[in-house]
């Protein structure tokens, strides 16, 4: 289920919404945060889309930096 749709489905009563989900409350947090940012900007959806997409790009670029600093420590071992 994308962002958008789990704040629309958590609606009032967020903790129920957040175990039928199946996420943790800081996640939902950071969507209705994000959600309520773009609201009182008067943005539309595409700049919550973008936010989602620059989160997703960051969490890709954060795994990628793992796994090469796990090479690194692999290799500096074969030292």
């Amino acid at each position: 289920m994308g962002r958008g749709r789990a704040r629309a489905v958590v609606g009032p009563d967020g903790d129920r919404g957040r175990r039928e989900l199946g996420i943790s409350s800081e996640s939902l947090r950071g969507w209705v945060k994000k959600a309520r940012a773009a609201q009182d900007a008067g943005s539309a959806p595409e700049a919550v889309r973008a936010a989602d997409d620059r989160d997703e790009e960051l969490k890709r670029l954060r795994k990628v930096a793992a796994e090469q600093a796990k090479t690194i420590e692999i290799l500096k071992k074969r030292r």
